[in-house]
């Protein structure tokens, strides 16, 4: 098996994007399920996509991905993906460039963002992608800033605390979701930031610089 190393590094960001109000740019968040938690080991099995300005849905799509190997059981009861649920849909390879062509341009948000951005670029190595070079803001550390009387800042916690719709956990397309309500519910607030600069100065991370070792098996 090949050995995939991942170093993150802090973005840059255009300054034209940077000046843009937020209430009026165009953003996508995004989620993946996996068959695990390490990206050099594990595959995706479900990446979940929506695109929106504040309040607005302008998308949503969710693709199921064959990884090409048995689901561990424990993982199974976390996100509830199965082989079988699997077994026909396309290989990471075809739902990569769907997923590019989806995010076309536009700043991603994620939900402790390194673990999804690093599983993307990983895939993305294997099947010799160009990984996207997005902007990616990590909502985690935005979402301890801004409410900061919040239980916890996992998805599951937030859900109940921001009284966004309930739709389930641990699924692709309902976490990114999550990530949207809660968003646009800080964008729309008085004290919050006003220009995709101020959220990159909270919280702003690169895709990941990928490395493989091709000489273990």
């Amino acid at each position: 098996m090949e050995k995939i190393i991942v170093t993150m590094a802090f973005c840059m960001v255009a300054s034209v994007m940077s000046a843009a109000s937020l209430t009026n740019m165009v953003f996508v968040a995004f989620d993946t399920e996996t068959t695990g938690l390490s990206a050099s080991r594990e595959r995706l099995v479900e990446i979940g996509a929506v695109k929106f300005r504040g309040r607005e849905i302008i998308a949503t799509t969710n693709w199921l991905i064959n990884p090409g190997r048995r689901i561990p059981p424990s993982v199974i009861r976390v996100h509830g993906i199965t082989d079988k649920m699997v077994k026909k849909s396309p290989p990471a390879k075809v739902v990569l460039k769907e997923f590019k062509d989806f995010i076309g341009d536009a700043p991603v948000l994620a939900h402790n963002a390194r673990f999804d951005v690093g599983f993307v670029a990983a895939e993305c190595l294997r099947n010799k992608i160009k990984c996207p070079t997005n902007s990616v803001i990590d909502s985690l550390p935005i979402s301890r800033f801004y409410f900061p009387k919040a239980p916890a800042h996992n998805l599951v916690a937030l859900t109940d605390y921001l009284h966004l719709k309930d739709t389930g956990h641990h699924r692709a397309l309902a976490d990114s979701l999550y990530v949207q309500g809660m968003m646009a519910q800080i964008f729309e607030s008085k004290n919050g930031p006003q220009t995709l600069d101020d959220l990159k100065k909270m919280s702003c991370i690169s895709w990941p610089h990928v490395a493989v070792n091709q000489e273990q098996p």
